[in-house]
């Protein structure tokens, strides 16, 4: 009789130990389904975390570029307060009438960096802007990437658009310093097209899809 109570006793707890194991298998399934469904999901929004972290870069490369563009603003006026403003200049680095001179300008020649690859800075006078007269106004452009240029017409005009019009003596061709460091002669952006009229800042597009931001440093 004893043994036969022995029996069922063992037997019970491995009726016991079937029905634990049996319950402990549902949670598990229930982790791995969870995991496969995080690992879609995770799949596919990866593209759309790839296009927001370019989207985030040219925001940063805008907002940079428009600081630089308003610091050679703000070192242009120093001097032009009281030089005219066909005689600051542009190159040196030592007279109190150079832009990039301490007791100038007081600021350094601006990065090349967010250019499009072997763009420099350039700088000229352009008129048919909408702001002063045909003399034309000193402008610092540089090349840049069609996303950057987007990006910086959204911080500094509250549109997109990069436009199609400009022409084509804007491009380097029009850009080029003369040997005194003095910009070529006025160029007439009114005859062209020109689609942010009265702006001192932003980007725009010519008819060869050339990306360019300007700064207007200085208005005559």
């Amino acid at each position: 009789m004893m043994i036969d109570a022995e029996a069922e006793i063992k037997a019970s707890a491995r009726r016991r130990l079937r029905g634990d194991a049996g319950i402990a298998i549902g949670p598990i399934l229930f982790i791995v389904a969870i995991l496969g469904v995080l690992a879609a999901a995770i799949a596919a929004g990866s593209g759309s975390f790839t296009t927001s972290g370019a989207n985030e870069g040219s925001k940063l490369k805008a907002a940079a570029l428009i600081d630089i563009g308003q610091n050679l603003k703000l070192g242009f006026e120093r001097i032009n307060a009281s030089v005219d403003m066909t005689n600051v200049g542009l190159t040196g680095t030592t007279a109190v009438t150079d832009l990039f001179s301490p007791t100038g300008g007081g600021i350094s020649f601006p990065s090349d960096a967010l250019a499009v690859p072997t763009k420099t800075w350039h700088y000229l006078y352009l008129y048919g802007m909408g702001l002063g007269t045909t003399a034309g106004n000193l402008v610092a452009t540089l090349e840049i990437p069609a996303d950057v240029c987007d990006q910086v017409n959204v911080k500094a005009n509250g549109a997109a658009l990069t436009g199609t019009n400009g022409g084509t003596t804007v491009t380097d061709a029009g850009l080029t310093l003369t040997a005194n460091g003095d910009p070529d002669a006025p160029v007439n952006v009114a005859t062209e097209g020109w689609d942010y009229l009265t702006r001192t800042i932003g980007c725009q597009k010519n008819a060869d899809d050339v990306y360019f931001f300007f700064q207007v440093m200085g208005i005559r």
